[in-house]
């Protein structure tokens, strides 16, 4: 993938994001690092999905969804 760039990856991750809603499936963000230090903040995450064609409404509830599944799931 080279240097991260937020649009070029939420643009690979539309047509997913695009098959899921139509789907009615739950969406979450998540992230494969293994380093406190590199988990992404809101803004970036954001901008993730918003470069996946989310509209801003949709982008809050996957935050959101997010954040509901990691307290249910006792995730820490």
């Amino acid at each position: 993938f080279g240097p991260f760039q937020p649009n070029q990856l939420g643009k690979r991750l539309g047509r997913v994001a695009r098959l899921a809603e139509a789907a009615g499936a739950l969406l979450t963000f998540g992230s494969d690092t293994h380093e406190p230090h590199n988990l992404r903040g809101k803004d970036s995450m954001l901008i993730v999905l918003r470069g996946a064609g989310l509209s801003a409404a949709a982008a809050e509830k996957v935050l959101a969804d997010t954040r509901k599944l990691v307290i249910e799931r006792g995730v820490r």
